[in-house]
């Protein structure tokens, strides 16, 4: 219910704006858009899944996770609905996370200083994120190994985290022109999410919020 709630209120506050318009010359000559690359990294802390994993042996999740991906905003006057797609992924010596992420934000740009513009963000992300554990099969010859228990597990773990940000754009030559340059911002986990294992019908896995602060550098224009 919270998602569905979130979700559709960064949806329709544009088209409340949009309404305001009484004629569609009116409403296409304040129409813009803008489109991007990013790439950067989040600090994220999963002391659920951490917990157990300690039990278990010497691992522990990543703290570090790079991402990247590309995304697309279309502005109306100063107010912006845009979309990411990303990838991320953090390793150490004895676990690789991989994941993916949907990204869903309102945003403005009529904060101006100087040629800057400060570009609060509040966005919806859905994040799904996959962990391997390398085991020791134990096995002695190549026989074996197809006849005993797989040697690696994998976990998921789904979210839905509130993204509070802030993006730095500078503005370019041309009338209504802008350069992303950097986002860094906060998503919380809007719930405890329970880790699961696949393949499996485990369900006492343990809950984690997968809450992070990040930090992207962004390549792209916008009119």
């Amino acid at each position: 219910m919270l998602r569905f709630t979130l979700i559709t209120t960064i949806l329709a506050l544009p088209f409340c704006a949009l309404a305001q318009d009484t004629t569609l010359h009116h409403k296409l000559r304040n129409l813009g858009s803008e489109l991007y690359f990013h790439i950067g990294g989040e600090v994220a802390n999963f002391p659920g899944i951490n917990g157990s994993l300690r039990q278990a042996g010497p691992y522990r999740m990543p703290a570090l996770f790079v991402e990247g991906g590309f995304g697309l905003a279309i502005r109306y006057r100063q107010f912006l609905l845009g979309v990411d797609e990303g990838l991320l992924g953090g390793s150490n010596p004895s676990i690789a996370a991989t994941g993916f992420y949907d990204r869903f934000y309102l945003s403005t740009n009529l904060i101006h200083i100087g040629n800057c513009i400060l570009s609060p963000q509040l966005g919806y992300l859905y994040r799904i994120l996959t962990v391997r554990i390398p085991k020791f099969t134990g096995a002695t010859n190549f026989e074996d190994a197809l006849n005993t228990g797989a040697n690696s597990l994998q976990l998921n773990h789904v979210s839905d985290l509130l993204d509070v940000g802030v993006e730095l754009k500078i503005k370019g030559a041309k009338p209504n022109q802008v350069l992303p340059v950097v986002r860094a911002g906060y998503r919380y986990g809007l719930e405890d999410a329970q880790w699961t294992v696949s393949n499996s019908t485990v369900t006492d896995g343990p809950r984690d919020r997968g809450s992070n602060v990040y930090m992207e550098l962004l390549l792209g224009f916008g009119y």
